[in-house]
């Protein structure tokens, strides 16, 4: 029997098979190129890169900043304003940020805390191109806000966590999720209105933090947002709080029960 009679027929290629090998080639000569791409390797030679944080958290972080490629999850009642306040202190003097799901936050709300409206887009409503927008943000821009609204999935959220690690990018979310650093705020109380005149300028509000580089899990600062000079402010320390009135009552009354029984 010959070589050649004794060799196994060659099976014709299935076109789909062949499209689909052609696909997954083109995607990794793809990811090749954008690795050996100036703005990968500009990340690349700069892996120690930080974003400020603003200045009246500085005691809840002591290096004052987040490595670039974290995610900061902000929740309570004074959320949006802590995200903006992030960004804003994140933005500095050169780089550039994305609010994508906040149609109620406009270039105004922004410059009021400190960002600037110049280095600010806005994408109010991404609809079903969410993920690719993100991604092509997350490609192009430093600090990514995400609001609270945004239907994004375990999977997608996952995906532009790693995204933003490779890219060097800071990604802030409002509301719950799986994120490297955790701010909470809490206990807001406003400031302005007196008895049925003035208006709301200000409140104050308790700001705790947990996740990497926190110091001391569980503390807390007083904060006031937002101001007349935009961003955050610490808090004014106030004394320690007099008793209610319905509190000291009771042992007034117990003490003129004892005199008057001495009396007797």
């Amino acid at each position: 029997m010959s070589a050649q009679a004794s060799a196994t027929p060659r099976v014709a290629a299935d076109p789909q098979r062949l499209a689909l090998a052609h696909s997954i080639l083109g995607k990794a000569e793809a990811k090749t190129r954008r690795e050996h791409s100036p703005r990968h390797e500009e990340w690349s030679s700069c892996e120690g890169r930080q974003f400020a944080i603003p200045e009246a958290l500085a005691s809840l972080m002591p290096q004052g900043k987040v490595r670039a490629g974290s995610s900061i999850e902000v929740t309570g009642p004074c959320g949006t304003s802590l995200a903006l306040a992030f960004a804003a202190a994140a933005m500095g003097e050169e780089s550039w940020c994305a609010l994508v799901g906040m149609p109620h936050v406009g270039l105004a709300a922004c410059a009021d805390i400190g960002m600037d409206p110049q280095r600010t887009a806005l994408v109010p409503a991404p609809g079903v191109q969410l993920s690719p927008v993100l991604s092509a943000l997350i490609d192009g821009i430093d600090v990514i806000v995400l609001g609270a609204d945004l239907d994004l999935t375990p999977a997608e959220w996952r995906a532009a966590e790693n995204r933003a690690r490779t890219q060097g990018a800071l990604l802030i979310r409002v509301g719950k999720a799986r994120c490297d650093l955790t701010v909470h705020s809490s206990s807001p109380g406003w400031l302005g209105l007196a008895r049925g005149s003035g208006r709301l300028r200000l409140r104050n509000a308790r700001v705790s933090a947990c996740g990497r580089g926190v110091e001391g899990a569980g503390s807390s600062v007083g904060v006031r947002v937002p101001t007349p000079a935009g961003a955050l402010s610490s808090a004014p320390c106030t004394g320690p709080s007099t008793p209610h009135v319905s509190e000291a009552r009771p042992q007034a009354r117990r003490k003129l029960t004892l005199v008057r029984a001495g009396k007797q």
